[in-house]
């Protein structure tokens, strides 16, 4: 395959709501994401990619979104051909006669005219089934850019435009789309950037650390589909893992676009695990709508930064330890083991002292250090 070819993943979405729903999960999806798509027939696949599926794991691909409708005579007829985003196979499996496929969404892709591109890939396509909502084929770039995903103010306007054509299709009437725009650490406004997990899946996670705050950002885009009837609100919710609390459990989005930013907390973790973050549409009603698995990996905070944290009371401890000690010495000895004399008042009456007040402040540094170590 050449460098600039890539495997073209067909998505229907006027053929039935499972492939509406999967263009939307890849669409919306975070960035570096997984997405399982299992409705690839065998009678739309080659036969060599079905004898072999795993050819196609870590190759590139486009998930395309085709424009088709249904003529007189009930069959389809394709208008037009939309890439939307790019994607790596990771993973590809037979299940009884379907191809199921775990794709790690990249950057957005930018086309110049779909027209045009739609009508050299008609032409350049040898075989390509209208009649079928999920299909698999192969071609090469022309002439698309697939946008940096590190470059977020471009993935975001991309992503916006893609969704005024996306809105314009029979398919998606009156469907909402948002999508998740960053994730910062509270305290500092720090990005948290994907990380790698060590295991198949998630393969990268939001790392969030025990007991403290981040800032996830969703951002919203609410087509008005035509001047009588307007998607202008929609209620979404948040489903946390065990280990998360948020500030929120619905958004309430109003208007055509906006931000929206969600404080999450990261309580105490005793040991480091992979979960996600479920967003979701409030009303079950809603024709189409993403449903965003935002993956998290839980760690508890490092062991240095729990133990400099509590140094300061550890050395207090210590210090009023050795001042008991010294008071019970003086005690004992009845007199001043360091200094000659404390003037006319008697080692007895000092050493007593200091002994009641340092048993005094051990025991409130030492449930401060206990308190601590349950919080962490």
């Amino acid at each position: 395959m050449a460098e600039e070819e890539r495997i073209l993943l067909f998505k229907n979405p006027t053929g039935g709501p499972q492939y509406a729903q999967a263009l939307l999960s890849v669409f919306c999806a975070p960035m570096k994401a997984i997405v399982r798509l299992t409705t690839y027939r065998r009678l739309w696949v080659s036969e060599d990619i079905f004898q072999s599926p795993k050819a196609l794991e870590n190759r590139k691909a486009l998930m395309i979104c085709v424009d088709a409708e249904r003529d007189k005579a009930n069959k389809w007829w394709v208008k037009n051909f939309y890439p939307i985003r790019e994607v790596t196979i990771k993973k590809a499996e037979i299940e009884g006669d379907y191809l199921a496929l775990w794709v790690e969404v990249q950057g957005y892709i930018k086309c110049k005219d779909y027209e045009i591109y739609s009508e050299e890939l008609k032409r350049s396509l040898q075989t390509y089934p209208p009649d079928e909502k999920s299909y698999i084929a192969f071609d090469t770039l022309r002439d698309l850019d697939v946008v940096d995903m590190n470059d977020h103010a471009a993935m975001l306007a991309v992503w916006q435009n893609l969704v005024e054509m996306l809105a314009g299709l029979k398919a998606f009437d009156k469907a909402a789309f948002y999508t998740l725009t960053g994730v910062k650490r509270k305290k500092d406004q720090r990005n948290v950037d994907f990380e790698k997990t060590g295991i198949l899946e998630p393969a990268f996670a939001f790392r969030f650390v025990g007991n403290e705050e981040y800032v996830i950002t969703i951002q919203h885009l609410l087509p008005f589909h035509d001047k009588r009837e307007k998607l202008g609100r929609l209620e979404i919710a948040l489903r946390m893992p065990e280990g998360l609390k948020s500030d929120k459990d619905l958004i309430e989005v109003f208007g055509r676009h906006g931000s929206h930013d969600m404080v999450i907390k990261s309580k105490a973790i005793s040991s480091t695990e992979c979960s996600v973050i479920e967003v979701y549409p409030k009303d079950p009603s809603l024709k189409f709508a993403p449903l965003l698995s935002i993956p998290v990996k839980l760690s508890p905070i490092p062991l240095w930064k729990r133990s400099l944290k509590k140094s300061g009371l550890i050395i207090a401890t210590f210090i009023a330890a050795l001042f008991y000690t010294y008071g019970q010495l003086i005690q004992a000895t009845k007199s001043y083991p360091s200094w000659q004399t404390f003037g006319t008042i008697s080692p007895e009456l000092i050493g007593a002292t200091l002994s009641a007040l340092t048993l005094i402040v051990i025991p409130i540094l030492v449930s401060l250090l206990i308190a601590g170590e349950r919080k962490d």
